[in-house]
């Protein structure tokens, strides 16, 4: 019985581990900034923007 209860804990540990792992890796990972190319002029879409 204590040898399942340590197993029961083992697996739930790991899965909370592998899981605190992936959130952080996508956290880590998550680039949020948008490169704008160098020769973007705001006037170049006035058409779309309808400013």
């Amino acid at each position: 019985m204590k040898n399942l209860i340590k197993l029961i804990m083992f697996v739930t540990a790991l899965a909370l581990v592998k899981k605190a792992v992936e959130s952080l890796l996508v956290y880590l990972e998550a680039n949020d900034e948008v490169e704008i190319p160098v020769d973007f002029v705001k006037t170049d879409h006035l058409h779309l923007n309808k400013i």
